[in-house]
């Protein structure tokens, strides 16, 4: 599944290691929604003190939309910074 949606989907997705099955099968039956990964761009992100994913994810409750496009709370905490 991971592959069909990364390879043949274009779809970005975080490193295999931090995905389960569920999160995909949400993805491919349109309950998660997910970006192309041509519209991707990579930025180097220096570390500040203060900004962390909790932060990040602090921020993004202003804006409900964003979480269509998150894995599911209890597989955040794997996601790299």
């Amino acid at each position: 599944m991971y592959r069909f949606l990364a390879s043949e989907v274009k779809a970005y997705l975080p490193s295999i290691d931090c995905v389960t099955i569920y999160f995909l099968k949400d993805i491919a039956s349109g309950d998660k929604k997910f970006i192309k990964s041509d519209f991707v761009k990579h930025l180097t992100v220096p570390h500040f003190e203060g900004l962390t994913v909790d932060d990040f994810l602090e921020y993004t409750e202003k804006y409900p939309q964003i979480e269509r496009y998150l894995p599911p709370p209890k597989e955040i905490a794997k996601l790299p910074r």
